[in-house]
């Protein structure tokens, strides 16, 4: 086999067993020479089947024509560090018990398909030709930092049971890893991707990171699993138009740009999108996630959704799903946090899968649609253009402690009514001193929100009312106007606070009837005892005419003038005073004041004050009752 080997010749040694002293002689042997090379040199080389049983150094070694080590044994580590492959290199089912060094390699071609390897790095390797690791297995870890693929990179159904590091990596072609396998952490953090690239029913064990990556065209992670964290923090999709449907425990967006329209479909914990720029608009649909989109950018219009059926791949016609373990875990977060105590929901309990907006924070909504979204503790202030935010579907929001409460307070039973409240005013309303903040909620998502204070809380329910209201929901609507009125109660002058209280009072700001009409009732009872205890006089005596007549002459006409004086209005003694003959009288003149304006009864100077009164509140609590029910009506 050695003889007439020299630099540049044919090397057929299929099925060889080399130990390091034989490998030594065929590598000097190539590497001196008439041609004085540097760089040893082998021409066509065979090592098909061939076993290396010592470390196989292969370093700066040049194949100038095809190299095949198919099926080939590496007991030990095998070198090939800065070495070059003009041509086609084989290495199909080759197999690396130990490292296997490809760190500067230059590569025409290569074909790892089906190769086992435990160490594997392929840092700044060049690959000018295509690179096929298709059904390859990496029981350590795998390095490609760095590495340039020029043509097509195939890893199709890989395993990587170690880390798998892309960092740095760039790929001019498609990039296939589809069905792949991750056990370890993966890291494609700033990967260019100049062309496809595939991770379809990719899986995932660890995280996964493509901070920085660059997608140059589509990004395709249909099916894709990802058991723990997936951050594109910073990514760019240059031509991506769709990212998913895919599951994973937490997917990253933050600082991520999306230069097209883009729909991004995922079964997830919590999706994070904080300053992230779709330029051209999205389509967020999503399961489970808890959804922040602090200071996040829309340029054209966009919206987040919840799906209530499972995601489906239209190809497979399968259902992308998550594990019940995923799934119970998210739930249980959700119990901690968007729940986080009990509060009641109108409409009954939420299901799980509706996602939970927790913040928008410094973000311009005036282009968004949120369907079907859980808005409990979502956090608004500092968000632009609330007022052209539309919400539509079933989007609860949070709701005061429910039942009655007793405490040191005044007064010191208290109930709080029923509406829909923002998280802002739980977390402000819990601030407070006093025993009746204790039921209400701090924020229970972590982080450093805005402390917002009434006034600020006030903007935010006056511009959500007005959200709602062209949205048709004027439930909504009245909501928000209690809450922009209780917010203003609590803050500006003392006069304007006395007002907004009895306003409060005597009808909730307008949207409750039924303290109006409470109200309207007091009113008549407290007329009615007012008349019978001062407003009534006793029964009215007679009119009595009495005069004396002077006799005069029968030729003369007898003209006779009489002056009537009514007689004074005296009260009964009281112990007569409460009798039901009169009750009645004064509850029919209380309800005519109010009502029907029945004024033919003689009263006391205090009556007719009484009845004044009346006729003035009286048309006042009926107004507010009727706007109260007319704003019920609408609901």
């Amino acid at each position: 086999m050695l003889s007439g080997l020299g630099p540049g010749a044919d090397l057929d040694a299929r099925g060889t067993t080399f130990d390091a002293e034989l490998l030594g002689r065929v590598l000097q042997a190539i590497g001196t020479g008439d041609t004085g090379s540097v760089r040893p040199q082998f021409g066509e080389v065979r090592f098909e089947h061939a076993r290396f049983a010592a470390d196989a150094s292969f370093a700066r070694v040049h194949f100038a024509r095809t190299a095949k080590f198919d099926k080939a044994q590496f007991s030990e580590s095998a070198e090939f560090r800065s070495a070059r492959f003009s041509e086609q290199a084989g290495f199909l089912g080759a197999q690396f018990s130990g490292n296997a060094w490809f760190t500067n390699v230059q590569f025409s071609g290569a074909e790892f398909r089906d190769a086992r390897f435990t160490n594997a790095k392929f840092t700044d390797a060049r690959f000018s030709g295509s690179a096929k690791f298709t059904d390859a297995r990496f029981s350590g870890n795998a390095e490609f930092g760095g590495a340039r693929f020029s043509g097509h990179a195939l890893f199709t159904s890989a395993r990587f049971n170690g880390n798998a590091w892309f960092t740095n990596a760039k790929f001019n072609q498609n990039a296939e890893f589809r069905e792949a396998r991750f056990r370890g952490e993966v890291r494609f953090r700033n990967a260019q991707f100049s062309a496809h690239a595939w991770f379809l029913s990719a899986h995932f064990t660890e995280n996964a990171e493509f901070d920085g990556a660059r997608f140059s065209a589509h990004a395709r992670f249909a099916d894709a699993r990802f058991s723990a964290n997936v951050r594109f923090d910073f990514a760019q999709f240059e031509a991506a138009t769709g990212l998913g449907p895919l599951v994973a425990a937490e997917l990253f967006l933050d600082d991520a740009v999306f230069s097209r329209s883009v729909v991004i479909e995922a079964e997830t914990g919590l999706l994070s999108c904080r300053r992230t720029r779709f330029e051209e608009g999205v389509a967020l649909r999503m399961r489970y996630a808890s959804v922040n989109l602090e200071r996040a950018s829309f340029g054209r219009p966009s919206s987040l959704e919840g799906s209530h059926q499972a995601f489906r791949i239209n190809t497979t016609q399968r259902n992308v799903v998550a594990s019940v373990e995923q799934v119970q875990g998210w739930d249980q977060r959700a119990a901690r946090s968007r729940d986080h105590a009990e509060v009641g929901t109108r409409g009954g309990q939420i299901e799980t899968w509706v996602p939970g907006l927790t913040s928008l924070e410094g973000t311009d909504v005036s282009e968004l649609l949120l369907t079907d979204v859980d808005m409990r503790w979502c956090r608004f202030a500092g968000a632009h253009h609330l007022d052209m935010l539309r919400i539509e579907g079933r989007c609860p929001f949070h709701e005061p402690p429910t039942g009655w409460s007793a405490g040191w307070a005044w007064p010191p039973l208290w109930r709080w009514t029923r509406r829909q409240v923002l998280a802002e005013e739980h977390a402000w309303r819990r601030r407070r001193p006093g025993r009746k903040s204790a039921d209400w909620q701090s924020y229970p998502l972590g982080g450093n929100p805005v402390e917002v204070e009434p006034e600020r809380l006030a903007v935010l329910y006056r511009s959500l009312r007005k959200a709602l209201e062209d949205g048709k929901d004027e439930a909504g609507a009245g909501d928000f106007y209690y809450g922009e009125m209780e917010a203003r109660r609590h803050t500006g002058p003392r006069r304007d606070r006395v007002v907004l209280t009895a306003y409060w009072l005597i009808s909730g700001y307008g949207q409750r009837a039924l303290r109006a009409l409470a109200g309207l009732a007091l009113l008549v009872v407290a007329i009615t005892v007012l008349l019978v205890g001062t407003g009534l006089p006793s029964s009215s005596p007679a009119q009595l005419v009495a005069g004396t007549l002077q006799p005069a002459p029968t030729s003369a006409p007898q003209v006779v003038a009489l002056q009537i004086s009514d007689p004074p209005t005296t009260m009964p003694p009281v112990a007569q005073r409460w009798t039901w003959n009169r009750t009645g009288k004064a509850l029919q003149l209380a309800m005519g004041s109010v009502v029907f304006r029945d004024g033919a009864q003689k009263l006391t100077p205090a009556g007719t004050w009484t009845v004044m009164a009346g006729r003035f509140l009286g048309p006042v609590f009926l107004a507010l009752a009727v706007l109260a029910i007319r704003a019920r009506v609408k609901r």
